[in-house]
């Protein structure tokens, strides 16, 4: 079998960290050529092997099945005069067919490492370190961002590449706001923090980090978060966060003197940005509600709404091309496209995406992967809470990651219950 394992490793640290290259006037981005890769190298390793096994547990099922509940939305659009199909309709619906494959290429970079006669735990121990250790990176280049040390804001506008710099260097003059590496994305930048911290609690004790990296790790983290000025993304850390605190009984008197004194301490430094990000959102006039999430309200999902009503059984079409705004709820965007039996479809996908770690987790004993379920459940959770305010399950970069985590326990349990059977045998 092909080293499938180092070529992960390296597409992991591409997806956060890795540039945009643009052939022509057309962006790739670097994970896209290491996820070509992966996949020729496991077309050689099935032809090699001669293996028709692809893995593809319910969870994926139960995906599939919503896109196939897209496609039958969809058709009913064929049926209005005005309806203009469009390959890109299709392409649109599909498109989450390669979260499957990558679910499938993770299930082999693991059996690789499994094969290799390696410890059972080693390839998850090595994929949460990872990014783990990316994460203070993110970290101090979201800071450099802030204060534009060594002039990051013109090197990170070239290295991801924005279709208009200038535009991009304005909003953040008057909105300064950390984007770090996602996307060059404040919200999408702070998701990452948020799960990325999570991790860092729930497997704390397994990272083996001394007292001084773990510190440096986590404060890094947290100024990631916090300079990221999301309010979601800050509220979604705290609650998933809190989940795993009473869970596990990890809160104490340490933990919260610890916790007062970093934020009298963050509160002080970045006080010039904290209080920008207050008036920015027009909590200094007693609102209790963001400014932000107000316009959400008011403008893109009433406008959502009332397009709804005119198309609430089957939606207006995946593409949606005649939109001239961003519904900012993936919820919704889901009710608009795909009408009632998708937009409903989706909801019971994204309950049963929660739910069901924490159903597997009852029937396993060992204790690490009763974690990495609980993380799954977390994971979850945090990419449900931040499509309320956008598009966390389909934005880049970050869909990947959370296929990725999400889909340890489950490849980890197979595989094992595959070798206990072969055991049996």
């Amino acid at each position: 079998m092909f080293n499938i394992a180092s070529f992960f490793y390296c597409y992991i640290v591409l997806l956060v960290l890795g540039p945009l290259i643009y052939i022509s006037k057309l962006p790739l981005a670097s994970y896209h050529f290491a996820f070509l890769a992966l996949l020729f190298l496991v077309f050689l390793n099935q032809l090699k092997y001669r293996n028709t096994i692809f893995y593809f547990p319910i969870y994926l099922k139960c995906y599939f099945s919503l896109l196939v509940t897209y496609l039958f939305t969809y058709a009913f659009n064929f049926f209005e005069p005005a309806y203009v199909a469009n390959i890109r309709d299709l392409i649109i619906i599909f498109a989450p067919a390669q979260y499957m494959l990558l679910v499938f290429i993770t299930y082999l970079a693991f059996k690789y490492c499994f094969d290799k006669k390696e410890d059972d735990n080693f390839f998850f121990f090595r994929l949460i370190r990872l990014n783990v250790c990316i994460m203070p990176i993110v970290g101090l280049i979201a800071l450099f961002q802030i204060f534009n040390v060594f002039g990051i804001q013109d090197i990170l506008a070239k290295y991801y590449g924005k279709a208009n710099v200038e535009v991009w260097r304005q909003y953040f003059i008057y909105n300064p706001r950390a984007s770090s590496t996602i996307n060059l994305e404040p919200n999408s930048l702070a998701l990452y923090c948020a799960f990325s911290l999570a991790m860092f609690h729930v497997f704390y004790n397994e990272l083996k980090m001394s007292k001084f990296k773990s510190f440096a790790v986590y404060i890094l983290g947290v100024l990631g978060l916090i300079l990221s000025g999301s309010f979601t993304g800050f509220i979604i850390y705290i609650l998933v966060s809190s989940m795993y605190f009473f869970k596990y009984k990890k809160i104490g008197v340490k933990f919260i003197v610890v916790i007062s004194v970093l934020s009298l301490l963050f509160g002080l430094m970045f006080s010039d940005n904290i209080e920008s990000a207050i008036k920015r959102q027009k909590l200094d006039q007693g609102n209790l509600v963001p400014s932000s999430f107000n316009a959400r309200i008011e403008n893109a999902w009433s406008k959502a709404y009332i397009s709804f009503e005119d198309e609430f059984i089957n939606g207006i079409g995946p593409s949606a091309v005649q939109l001239d705004y961003s519904t900012d709820n993936d919820f919704l965007d889901k009710f608009l496209r795909f009408g009632l039996i998708g937009g409903l479809g989706n909801v019971f996908f994204i309950l049963f995406l929660i739910s069901y770690p924490l159903f597997k987790r009852k029937n396993v004993s060992d204790l690490f992967i009763k974690k990495l379920y609980f993380y799954s459940f977390m994971l979850a959770c945090c990419f449900a809470l931040a499509s309320i305010t956008g598009s966390a399950f389909k934005a880049k970069r970050l869909a990947e990651l959370f296929w990725i985590y999400y889909s340890l326990p489950f490849i980890f349990t197979y595989v094992l219950n595959k070798k206990a059977i072969y055991n049996e045998k």
